[in-house]
């Protein structure tokens, strides 16, 4: 099942031939891995039940310090606090993505021991799960996908891996209603549960306290057109072009050379307008967050919008557009909602360039700057946000709705 070989090269020789090799020789060794294994649908034996102990096999990038590594963190969480008898198995990402989450301190398995395997990984990153285990681990299994995707459209690429899964537990509406387009098998809406945050522990990384500060922020691997800091530049300047008293912080991770000189362009020579650079630790993060007075995001598409949510956790009106997976649980009752239009993307997704996507209003998005600043409706929208977070968002929902599926499975 475990291919050794594979394993011991990955978890053993991939640090060191990462350090020797040029990165374009070591994508190249990637490539030649993922070339290697190739999962069928057509050869997978289906589930049998009482072949396999009752209980769940979770996959996902449970060390990586990127959104889909937290997505799959918080789906393992709502596991680990289920009744659901669970194994949790890592599967790293062999390139560029810092894998340092120590996944709430959870053992790890390395081998799937129960009947039904639940993956939280994306068709594009199954390179990384054939290098560690061979076609056999769908074998007599029931088997569930967990997709994050945020545009208006499976990508043609993913088709081939969908009649692998028996069916599929997504985040999101968004990504259902995707879904839903090229399969028939069965998709349920199970979101994600956010970790309950003791604000009391959080470190005093930040202080904000001098100006009222609006907070966005991006990873530029997770695409700078679609997360759209610029956006959120422009229309602070727009509203906020005379006050002294308030500022931006763009936080940024993974920011390169071009993104950053795009966004110093953008900034010019606006002294309330910050860059903050670098990784942060998951308690720095909530910290930053907490010490701001909104968050804000211009998003084109989520997937989910899982920096929203954990700002709702901590008590922090947000600004964000009234489009994609963000609407299951922002609304103009619970946050600052941006209008937009649906326009074409200007970029290249998965070899594809037919998607859609929002094209945030500036405008509007500025004027709701100044709602939050000037306190309008504040604590109504709050009150609501609490209650999302209390009764949809919450790791015991997401417990519940598993726990329900899971007895209907077995």
């Amino acid at each position: 099942m475990n291919n050794p070989k594979r394993y011991r090269i990955i978890r053993k020789l991939s640090p060191i031939v990462k350090k020797i090799l040029p990165k374009s020789w070591f994508e190249k060794l990637k490539k030649h891995f993922k070339k290697g294994v190739s999962y069928k649908a057509s050869e997978r034996i289906l589930y049998e039940k009482g072949h396999f102990e009752n209980g769940i096999n979770y996959f996902g990038h449970l060390k990586a310090n990127i959104g889909l590594g937290q997505g799959s963190r918080l789906y393992a969480l709502s596991l680990y606090k289920s009744d659901i008898s669970t194994c949790f198995i890592d599967v790293p990402l062999p390139n560029s993505i810092k894998q340092d989450d120590n996944f709430y301190n959870i053992e790890l398995s390395k081998e799937p021991k129960y009947s039904i395997n639940l993956f939280h990984i994306n068709p594009e990153n199954f390179f990384a799960l054939e290098m560690l285990f061979e076609q056999d681990i769908f074998n007599y299994r029931y088997n569930i996908g967990t997709f994050l995707w945020e545009l208006d459209h499976i990508p043609s690429s993913w088709i081939p891996y969908l009649d692998l899964f028996d069916e599929f537990w997504v985040p999101s509406k968004f990504i259902k209603d995707c879904l839903r387009e090229v399969t028939t098998k069965p998709i349920y809406v199970i979101p994600y549960g956010m970790e309950r945050i003791n604000v009391k522990q959080l470190p005093h990384a930040f202080d904000f306290r001098d100006k009222f500060t609006f907070l966005t922020m991006f990873d530029s691997k997770s695409n700078i057109e679609r997360k759209n800091p610029i956006g959120v530049i422009k229309a602070f300047k727009k509203a906020f072009e005379h006050y002294e008293n308030v500022r931006l912080i763009v936080k940024t991770n993974n920011l390169t050379k071009d993104d950053k000189k795009f966004l110093l362009n953008e900034i010019e020579n606006y002294k309330n307008i910050k860059l903050l650079e670098g990784n942060l630790s998951r308690g720095e993060l909530y910290s930053l967050i907490k010490a701001s007075r909104c968050l804000v995001s211009l998003h084109r598409a989520e997937g989910f919008g899982l920096p929203l949510a954990e700002a709702m956790s901590l008590n922090i009106p947000i600004i964000a557009t009234d489009y994609s997976s963000t609407r299951d649980f922002i609304n103009s009752t619970s946050a600052y909602v941006v209008k937009y239009n649906l326009v074409k993307s200007s970029v290249v997704y998965q070899n594809e360039s037919n998607f859609m996507w929002a094209d945030p209003d500036i405008d509007d998005a500025a004027r709701q700057m100044l709602n939050v600043f000037n306190g309008y409706k504040l604590e109504e929208k709050l009150k609501n946000s609490r209650d999302i977070i209390r009764n949809y968002l919450s790791i015991k929902n997401s417990s519940t709705l598993m726990e329900n599926r899971y007895k209907q499975i077995i």
